[in-house]
């Protein structure tokens, strides 16, 4: 019946229940406590069949508001506290990072395939650069993406100082420091689902 999709990091657990809510054509606005607003939405959920992605939770308190009662919705979260995704009882998914050949696609895919193609040693650059995380590819592609006068292999350079790829990786809510500052055992990644 649909996909809904909230980030607690960046948004109220009240606002995502609205806006849950509002995506079926209802308005729960005028309950005020959360509470209140979190049964409306359960039993909004109760006999459809949805997917929920909760992205970027930081704590479980922030995130059982927003757990349906059914067994016919499925919910993902992300985070990089394994300890949360345990007491939430959630099956635990590490993410590795991507191989060489798949970071190469994903930058290619958000920039462009004659850009990519075009520099192609750069782009492969920047994605060993970045270790080939996801998260960082996905970013530093969106950052090219949206300056189409930039060279790949300007951004490449600017990679190469640790300082520029913490200032570069960053788009709105998300940003890659805690990927670089506090970095797993080499071959996983502390992304869980």
């Amino acid at each position: 019946d649909g996909v809904l999709w909230g980030n607690p990091a960046v948004s109220d657990t009240g606002a995502i229940l609205d806006s849950w809510a509002q995506a079926f054509g209802y308005d729960f606005s005028r309950l005020h406590d959360l509470e209140s607003k979190a049964a409306a939405v359960r039993d909004l959920l109760a006999e459809r069949r949805v997917l929920l992605i909760v992205d970027n939770v930081l704590s479980a308190e922030s995130v059982l508001p927003l757990l349906p009662a059914t067994p016919t919705c499925t919910v993902i979260l992300t985070t990089r506290n394994q300890d949360i995704a345990h007491a939430l009882h959630a099956q635990v998914i590490a993410l590795s990072p991507l191989d060489a050949p798949h970071s190469h696609e994903l930058l290619r895919r958000i920039v462009g395939p004659a850009r990519v193609d075009a520099e192609d040693a750069a782009a492969a650059a920047i994605c060993a650069l970045l270790d080939h995380l996801p998260l960082a590819v996905e970013i530093a592609g969106q950052r090219l993406r949206a300056r189409p006068e930039r060279r790949l292999a300007d951004f490449a350079e600017r990679l190469h100082s640790v300082q520029a790829t913490l200032a570069e990786l960053r788009i709105s809510d998300r940003a890659v420091r805690t990927s670089f500052e506090a970095r797993p055992p080499t071959g996983s990644s502390s992304m869980i689902s």
